[in-house]
């Protein structure tokens, strides 16, 4: 199940994306944005996905953050500048 949702706040737009699936191991989690970075032996993906997404939130001056418990969920946070003035 994916689960979406955003906000508004001072640091800008967030968009959270979480899933229940297997997780990320936490000794994965800091290499998973990088290029070619398989998380497991049975995944079958090249390893480009977040390392592509990271990628595009760089270029916009935002963050990724990427969380999980390692067994039932990921969340990828990412927020980027505000791009309309609050009036």
């Amino acid at each position: 199940t994916l689960t979406i949702s955003g906000e508004r706040g001072s640091s800008g737009v967030t968009v959270q994306i979480r899933d229940n699936g297997t997780g990320i191991a936490p000794e994965q989690l800091e290499r998973a944005t990088q290029m070619f970075q398989r998380l497991s032996l049975t995944d079958s993906g090249l390893g480009i996905g977040l390392a592509s997404v990271q990628r595009i939130v760089e270029h916009h001056h935002g963050d990724l953050h990427l969380t999980s418990d390692g067994r039932t969920f990921t969340e990828v946070a990412i927020t980027v500048p505000d791009p309309t003035p609050h009036r």
